[in-house]
């Protein structure tokens, strides 16, 4: 009779202890499945389009619904240091990586723009500078009369505009921002001159705006800004304000003609965390 009883006690003590495990695994698992539910895989797909070649990328992120979280996507990005375009790289990284202005074909052209300026030694005359009138004997020893006066670079006045204006240009729609960017940029090549005078500014506007999408809506604003509009004065005022704060270059009509550079093919892009 006394070993019955510790027999039973002891099947009690198995049948309690074995309840208690289950319990604890069945409150494991809801944990365990709780937490899953919480936890989310949110695939994130990016497709650039670099010139004719498309780039995509494909990145799976983690993320918890109860905590805050970071998005890392990548995104094609050209890259001004390695493309030799050092002045300019500040300038890139705010229209393009700050705010995001990366959609195409307003990047890549953007891009180009910026290339072009950076190869090309373009001025604007200074309308304040006085001209002086200088005999030069050129190499065959003939006495020739050349004309020196002060100068802006074009890649100076454009970076202080668009900087200028940028904040303003923000509260716009994506696409007319993108536009008026590249607008101030035929506006100013069309005030310049080039080194080698043999081919109009408007040959080179041409070039770079040949294919582009947008071109008949950039060339109306360029109308308008030319025409006074009070729509964009303030793309006017900030060109004025401009040269009372730029530098000015000595220039003399006759130093040796430069011959216009233009690149055949845009760099290739590169992928980067955003």
């Amino acid at each position: 009779m006394y070993l019955i009883l510790i027999f039973l006690y002891i099947l009690l003590i198995y049948q309690i202890y074995k309840l208690y495990k289950n319990y604890i695994k069945y409150k494991y698992d809801n944990d365990h499945l709780q937490s899953k539910n919480d936890l989310q895989i949110v695939e994130v797909e990016v497709i650039e389009n670099c010139q004719d070649d498309e780039i995509q990328s494909k990145q799976e992120i983690e993320y918890n619904h109860e905590y805050d979280f970071d998005i890392l996507v990548k995104k094609s990005l050209y890259n001004p240091m390695k493309d030799g375009l050092y002045g300019f790289s500040n300038l890139y990284d705010l229209v393009i990586c700050e705010h995001e202005l990366i959609d195409e074909p307003f990047h890549s052209n953007f891009y180009e723009i910026l290339i072009f300026l950076s190869d090309n030694e373009f001025m604007i005359v200074d309308p304040s500078s006085k001209v002086i009138n200088l005999n030069i004997r050129d190499e065959n020893n003939q006495m020739k009369t050349s004309k020196s006066y002060n100068v802006f670079s074009l890649k100076d006045i454009y970076e202080f505009v668009i900087k200028s204006l940028f904040n303003k240009m923000l509260k716009l729609k994506k696409e007319d921002a993108q536009n008026i960017i590249i607008a101030i940029f035929v506006v100013l090549l069309e005030k310049s001159t080039h080194y080698n005078a043999s081919e109009s500014t408007a040959n080179m506007m041409m070039r770079i705006l040949n294919n582009y999408e947008y071109k008949d809506e950039i060339m109306n604003i360029v109308q308008l800004i030319k025409s006074d509009s009070n729509e964009y004065s303030f793309i006017k005022e900030s060109i004025n304000t401009s040269l009372l704060n730029i530098e000015t270059y000595p220039y003399n009509d006759f130093e040796i003609q430069k011959p216009l550079k233009i690149r055949e093919e845009l760099p290739q892009k590169y992928l980067k965390n955003f």
